[in-house]
C-alpha cells in the first residue's frame, strides 16, 4: 500500500512500526491516522505527485488535543498549515482512539 510505504519512509526506524487506523481519499489527496509503537499518534496529509504518493510539507499533526475535541482541532490545524487541502477531505476525517 502506497500510504504505508510513504509513512514508513518518513522517519525510520520508528516510523516502521506504523499502523494505519483510518484513511480517506479525495482526488489526489489522502488523509490518514496512524499509530506507532514509540511515536505519538499522527494524522498525516499525503498527495499524489509525479513521484508517487508523498507526505505533504507541514501536513502532519501529532500529539495531544486535550482538553479540546480532537477532530475539530486537528481539522483546523491541518487547514491552517496546508490551506490548499480540500475542505471536503478534512471535513470527513474521523479521529479514532
Amino acid at each position: 500500500m502506497q500510504v504505508m510505504r510513504a509513512i514508513e519512509q518518513y522517519s525510520p526506524p520508528d516510523s516502521l512500526s506504523a499502523h494505519i487506523v483510518g484513511t480517506r481519499q479525495l482526488g489526489n489527496w489522502v488523509i490518514t491516522q496512524v499509530k506507532f509503537r514509540h511515536l505519538n499518534d499522527a494524522v498525516v496529509l499525503l498527495k499524489t505527485s509525479s513521484q508517487g504518493l508523498e507526505l505533504v510539507d507541514n501536513g502532519i499533526w501529532s500529539g495531544s488535543t486535550h482538553p479540546h475535541h480532537p477532530e475539530s482541532m486537528i481539522r483546523r490545524y491541518l487547514q491552517s498549515r496546508v490551506p490548499e487541502v480540500p475542505k471536503d477531505l478534512t471535513a470527513c476525517f474521523t479521529y479514532r482512539l
